[in-house]
């Protein structure tokens, strides 16, 4: 008798078996790590056999375009109600009789000014106008099972939580395990942290603004990812020599302002280029200064030199000190460095690629200093190498720390910065008796022989790499000044080895104001605070980072954290 085909079927199904699930570590296994992609025991980015690199990128611009505008009248580049006068003509900025009136839109006409503040320098900076955009910009890397969203923005910090609800709607909508987001830290955006409103009691942020941001960073991540093709990864470096720019070398874009003068002079590049075609697909540029070379009266939003940086990567220079330099294409991706204490282009002289000399703080200086700096980056690609087996591995570190600044309870007592605070009685007001922790977080990206550590905020650059020998001194500075009258003791710096001596790989990246800002990260052995009204106040000499800081034991605590995580490797499965 003839089995029925239903029952044969059956027994082949039956036959096949299941194919076994990917191999991932335990919890006990990764007990040191909050988060370990491939192979985490939540069950995302499993383990897999497959090492093709796939990476797409995308730029989504994140400009706002709803505010009223204001005339100053007293030109000191601060909105006053009393003397200066603001136009009610609505968010579209369009007044009855003006070319392309639409008709009354939101706010006009309703007495009640609706501005954006600006980030950074001091509080009551309202926007005026737009120079250039801002914007998102994404690289998503995905290997076997693995799938990492890298974004850039132009913003002067976002908290951990932000990031947070960024990677859980990421995770959910387009299976990203993961988001490292890194600020650039640009001074003329909109305040996305709060402590720069019209008064330091109220907070500047914008709900439709950070709305905004948070659709502009989803959608990046949505195109990168339907973008992804098989990559070659390639890095370069260029260290910025003494001789160049007439013997201003590094000072000619940035200047330490805070002894001891330490300034990291390397620029480090990272592209990932479609396997089949050459073309470039994404250029990380990773580089520590402040974007604020246009100056606290600048009033319109601008991503300072990023914006500059960006194109000339991108499309390349038609002169400069070597000639001509073609660009790469792609997405070119601005990625800030250790940029505390304090790196800035505004007590730069700037030369220009044509040779034309900026002084004076405006956008011409900004984008002056952006076209340098992407010179020197397209001068690391010129000298690139391939990355053998671009592996792709994170891992990631919570960790809490005490805020120990009395000026950050204010602020936090005020709900001017809005993130939650944990390990404290939140019933009661924030005192030095009942001061909540932070929860903050370190990670770890590499990508083959390229290793990227994020840190929390603005990270001291002598912590990174040294430098206290004066071996990292620009060629215009003295390690100290002569006449700091509370120079730093050397003596009881630290000696090696630091962050980047213990990060793997060839090329080491520190990633600053990596998925939160929580100020400057100051070395313990020269964190002072002032004898009176201490982090309200600056101590004599260079220590206005104390005040921006949370507190003396931050850096301790993340240093080791860090040291920690790095040293830790998955065992072998």
């Amino acid at each position: 008798m003839k089995t029925p085909l239903f029952a044969l079927l059956l027994l082949a199904a039956c036959a096949v078996e299941e194919e076994p699930p990917a191999a991932r570590y335990t919890s006990d296994q990764v007990a040191q790590l909050a988060f370990v992609c491939p192979g985490d025991p939540s069950g995302v980015c499993d383990l897999s056999e497959d090492t093709t690199l796939h990476a797409g990128a995308a730029a989504v611009a994140t400009t706002p375009q709803e505010f009223e505008t204001w005339i100053d009248n007293d030109g000191d580049g601060n909105y006053r109600s009393s003397i200066d006068e603001y136009l009610d003509c609505g968010l579209d900025r369009l007044c009855e009789g003006d070319p392309g009136w639409p008709g009354a839109d939101e706010g006009e006409g309703d007495g009640t000014f609706q501005p954006l503040w600006l980030a950074g320098f001091d509080n009551s900076r309202a926007v005026q106008s737009v120079a250039d955009d801002t914007w998102a910009r994404a690289t998503v890397l995905r290997q076997g099972n693995t799938e990492i969203a890298v974004v850039s923005c132009d913003l002067v910090g976002l908290f951990l939580n932000e990031v947070e609800a960024m990677r859980e709607r990421a995770r959910d909508e387009l299976g990203i395990d993961h988001i490292l987001l890194s600020s650039t830290h640009v001074h003329e955006v909109p305040d996305t942290m709060g402590q720069w409103g019209r008064v330091l009691a109220e907070s500047g942020v914008n709900p439709r603004h950070m709305q905004n941001l948070h659709d502009a960073v989803h959608e990046a991540i949505r195109q990168a990812q339907a973008a992804a093709v098989p990559v070659q990864v390639r890095a370069g470096r260029y260290d910025v020599p003494h001789t160049a720019w007439g013997g201003r070398g590094i000072n000619n874009v940035n200047v330490d302002t805070r002894d001891p003068a330490i300034t990291d002079e390397r620029i480090l590049t990272t592209r990932f280029v479609d396997a089949s075609s050459g073309a470039t697909v994404a250029t990380w540029i990773n580089f520590a200064n402040h974007p604020e070379a246009a100056g606290s009266r600048n009033l319109a939003i601008t991503s300072d030199f990023a914006h500059t940086l960006r194109t000339t990567v991108e499309e390349g220079a038609i002169e400069g000190p070597d000639g001509p330099v073609d660009g790469v294409g792609g997405v070119a991706v601005y990625i800030q460095g250790a940029v505390g204490g304090m790196m800035t282009p505004l007590h730069a002289d700037t030369i220009d690629l044509d040779g034309t000399e900026h002084t004076e703080h405006g956008l011409e200086k900004a984008y002056a200093t952006g076209r340098v700096t992407g010179y020197h980056a397209l001068q690391a690609i010129q000298a690139e190498e391939g990355i053998a087996d671009p592996l792709l591995k994170l891992r990631t570190k919570t960790l809490f720390l005490p805020v120990e600044n009395t000026g950050f309870h204010v602020l936090l007592n005020a709900e001017v910065f809005d993130r939650p605070g944990f390990n404290y009685n939140a019933d009661e007001i924030i005192t030095q008796w009942n001061r909540p922790d932070l929860k903050t977080e370190v990670d770890l990206l590499q990508v083959g022989s390229v290793s990227a550590l994020s840190i929390p905020g603005e990270l001291l650059p002598e912590l990174a790499i040294g430098g206290y020998d004066g071996g990292h001194t620009g060629p215009l500075q003295d390690l100290v000044d002569a006449g700091n009258p509370n120079p730093p003791d050397l003596s009881a710096a630290p000696e090696g080895p630091y962050l980047k001596d213990l990060m793997p790989g060839d090329y080491k990246m520190i990633v600053g104001l990596g998925n939160d800002e929580i100020g400057y990260l100051v070395p313990e052995y020269n964190y002072v605070l002032a004898h009176s009204g201490p982090f309200l106040n600056e101590a004599p000499g260079d220590h206005y980072e104390e005040t921006n800081s949370v507190g003396p034991t931050a850096v301790p605590s993340m240093l080791a954290i860090a040291s920690a995580m790095m040293a830790f490797e998955p065992p072998e499965l």
